[in-house]
């Protein structure tokens, strides 16, 4: 069959999959939390509808209380990210990375959190994931296909901090997809974030298809 046709039929499937992942580690982690009570103190904790921002000087010591309770209160995580205030929404993802021990269910978290209502909430997953990235090279490879969508996010702020943080990063910059920086870029209106791809677009380049020095005879090496 035609190529088109094979990365079209891929790119469905993995969507299709993607969607049901989602439902089925949601389903296994509210199953798995085995006290209720863990899941509403970590909510109430994290919940900030009605209450003034948290100081980031207490954010330890919030960390440090949600540890104690660790992945038992995992519902309570959940319950704040589905929360329809976006206060709520944010802090949970803030201390997430903080207090949560568990890596799988961390990065389950913040991927479905990238697709979030909220700019503000989208932007702070970013941030957690690439963290989580820039630790280990084989989560660049990994998580990859998940960051990318960003650069072409309705939000003109999260396109200009992805195009420009992922360039710096180079155990990254080798997994982005050179194609999908060039089709964001050719797609993106806004000067600003233009200028950020093409940098990203520079760096994709240096680091996959380095150029061959050439000798003074002329013959590369």
């Amino acid at each position: 069959m035609p190529l088109g046709t094979v990365k079209r039929r891929l790119h469905d499937a993995r969507e299709k999959l993607k969607k049901e992942m989602i439902g089925l580690v949601e389903d296994v982690l509210k199953a798995g939390a085995p006290k209720e009570d863990f899941g509403k103190q970590v909510f109430e904790i994290l919940s900030r509808y009605h209450r003034p921002a948290v100081p980031w000087q207490k954010w330890d010591e919030i960390a440090s209380k949600l540890r104690e309770i660790g992945t038992e209160g995992i519902n309570g995580f959940i319950k704040a990210l589905e929360s329809p205030h976006s206060r709520t929404r944010g802090f949970a993802l803030r201390m997430l990375g903080a207090s949560m021990q568990n890596d799988e269910i961390v990065e389950e978290l913040l991927k479905k959190s990238l697709t979030d209502s909220s700019k503000k909430v989208r932007k702070i997953a970013f941030w957690a994931l690439l963290e989580v990235m820039t630790r280990d090279e084989g989560k660049c490879r990994e998580l990859m296909p998940y960051v990318l969508p960003l650069l072409t996010d309705k939000s003109k702020l999260i396109r200009w901090s992805v195009a420009w943080y992922l360039r710096y990063y180079d155990s990254c910059v080798k997994y982005v997809p050179l194609a999908q920086v060039v089709r964001a870029f050719v797609n993106e209106k806004d000067p600003s974030v233009r200028a950020r791809m093409e940098k990203l677009m520079r760096a994709v380049l240096d680091t996959q298809y380095p150029q061959k020095e050439s000798s003074p005879s002329g013959d590369t090496k």
